[in-house]
């Protein structure tokens, strides 16, 4: 989430989410569950994983978003 220079990671999944609809994201953040979630819009495709985190827990929620159905704007739906 936190990040050098002007932008955070929400700032930054937002930009990537505008330009590349459907990408997946896992934010990682030390702060507390509703400090980091403030701001974040729930989805399916976006996980937030909380330091610290082991191996198998960032690969559970890898596995969990790589699953998780692909959510489209209703604009490029077919």
């Amino acid at each position: 989430m936190v990040m050098p220079g002007e932008m955070n990671g929400h700032e930054l999944a937002t930009k990537l989410r505008a330009l590349k609809p459907g990408l997946r994201v896992i934010i990682s953040s030390g702060y507390s569950q509703e400090a980091a979630q403030r701001g974040l819009r729930a989805s399916a495709t976006l996980a937030l994983l909380h330091k610290p985190f082991d191996m198998a827990k960032l690969l559970r929620t890898v596995r969990q978003i790589l699953d998780a159905p692909l959510e489209l704007p209703p604009t490029q739906r077919s």
